[in-house]
């Protein structure tokens, strides 16, 4: 099953999407999308104009579609991330072809994408990036991965599986200062708590309350590492979707009142 939907870009001053709902041609684009100069553009400028006086501002090389931030005398590329709810995961829990179509609607907003670095770095002999890691290690759970990401801040993160991930990115990371710089500077202000707890979003209530994050699970020692994975991070994956995705709009949102 392919969860099917179209998302055509119309660049403004809100740099806000027009959405339209044309299943068969999306089917055709695929992955596509994630490739889209718009998508890239709009990112860039959307993150510039949020962050005016920044020192490190980020380049859109439109003739290779390429996003690039120098810091210091690094020349990083980045890549944009879509880190609303996975399809995949989501079929794996049995959630219907509509209901996954229908989050993917409210959450291909620009308070759905992220840039991440797109240096690849080995995790136990295998290659990977920022993004994979959220992927691989965290099962798209962009909850899990900022937490780890706030204690990787203070020196204290702990999943093996990502350490050195984190750690070759480390330069790009501290460009911002530490964790709660960097939510400000990407307005991730919506999946933390005013003094930057963050926020488990499969815990959220029919009152809007949300629990904090205490601890990563424990898989180090189970014997099916996916396995374990898939089951420590998509339990109750039905309420992480609308954490998650009122989490986007709100951002989405909040990135729209700053850019007035």
């Amino acid at each position: 099953m392919r969860a099917k939907s179209l998302w055509i870009f119309y660049p403004s001053v809100q740099l806000h999407y027009a959405i339209n709902q044309n299943k068969e041609l999306f089917e055709k684009m695929d992955n596509k999308i994630d490739k889209l100069p718009e998508l890239n553009r709009d990112v860039v400028n959307t993150i510039n104009a949020l962050n005016k006086d920044y020192d490190n501002p980020l380049e859109y090389d439109e003739s290779k579609n390429v996003i690039f931030q120098s810091v210091g005398d690094r020349k990083y590329t980045l890549g944009v991330d879509f880190i609303g709810p996975s399809a995949f995961i989501a079929e794996m829990n049995g959630i219907d072809e509509n209901s996954i179509f229908e989050f993917q609607y409210q959450s291909r907003i620009m308070g759905g994408h992220l840039l991440f670095p797109t240096d690849i770095y080995k995790v136990k002999s295998k290659p990977k990036s920022l993004n994979q890691i959220r992927s691989y290690r965290f099962e798209e759970r962009i909850d899990y991965f900022l937490f780890e990401l706030s204690l990787f801040s203070v020196g204290k993160n702990k999943v093996e599986a990502s350490a050195g991930v984190f750690e070759g990115n480390r330069k790009w990371f501290e460009q911002f200062g530490k964790f709660p710089e960097f939510v400000d500077f990407f307005k991730l202000n919506d999946f933390v708590s005013e003094n930057y707890e963050v926020y488990d979003l499969s815990s959220l209530d029919d009152y809007g309350h949300m629990r904090f994050i205490q601890e990563q699970p424990d898989v180090k020692y189970k014997n099916d590492y996916k396995k374990a994975l898939m089951e420590a991070y998509s339990h109750n994956y039905k309420n992480y979707i609308k954490g998650c995705v009122s989490a986007i709009q709100k951002r989405d949102e909040r990135i729209k009142k700053l850019i007035g």
